[in-house]
């Protein structure tokens, strides 16, 4: 899939007035998808109407907003793939899909996706992220383990993570009676 061939909607408008002929993956004000990588990344429009603040981003440099969008999706579609790396491509197809078992309604998955996106980018304004810690404790004077803390999940907002749990992109085998489809060919 090209990127001329993803379509462009209003969010909501669009998804209201068209309704089942919406066609996906898609883009719209709040969240573009990029087809060559297959991931999903809020816009500035999007920042904006769920609250999230990026004005020390936008004075430093004008790349520096869409470098933390990217930050952000990495930090979700990183999760995805350390917890179920087995069904990794399978979720990608999932997200862009907007499909899930437990909402019927692929306008109501697309916009749990984008909450998980939202949390995580307002996670990280007011966390540090423990990847860059360099494994000393200045105020106690002594090593942190910093593998250990690179293998948690600790940099990683626990309402993202709620939300991706109940889309089923957490999960990291095989349903009884379910069958993977073959995604490759609608990527």
């Amino acid at each position: 899939m090209l990127q001329k061939d993803i379509p462009i909607y209003a969010d909501p408008d669009s998804f209201e007035t068209e309704g089942l002929k919406i066609k996906y993956p898609c883009s719209t004000n709040l969240m573009i998808y990029k087809a060559l990588i297959h991931r999903y990344y809020i816009t500035a429009e999007g920042f904006q109407q769920h609250g999230v603040d990026l004005e020390n981003y936008r004075s430093s440099s004008p790349n520096k907003e869409i470098q933390f969008a990217e930050e952000v999706t990495d930090d979700i579609y990183g999760v995805m793939a350390r917890i179920a790396p087995y069904n990794y491509q399978y979720n990608c197809y999932l997200v862009a899909q907007s499909m899930s078992l437990q909402f019927r309604d692929r306008y109501t998955c697309r916009k749990q996706f984008e909450k998980a996106l939202i949390y995580q980018a307002q996670y990280k304004l007011v966390n540090i992220d423990v990847r860059d810690i360099n494994g000393i404790d200045l105020e106690n004077n002594n090593n942190i383990y910093h593998k250990q803390l690179r293998k948690e999940l600790r940099h990683i907002s626990p309402k993202s993570l709620d939300i991706l749990q109940s889309l089923g992109l957490l999960y990291n085998g095989s349903m009884p009676n379910k069958h993977l489809i073959n995604y490759g060919e609608f990527m």
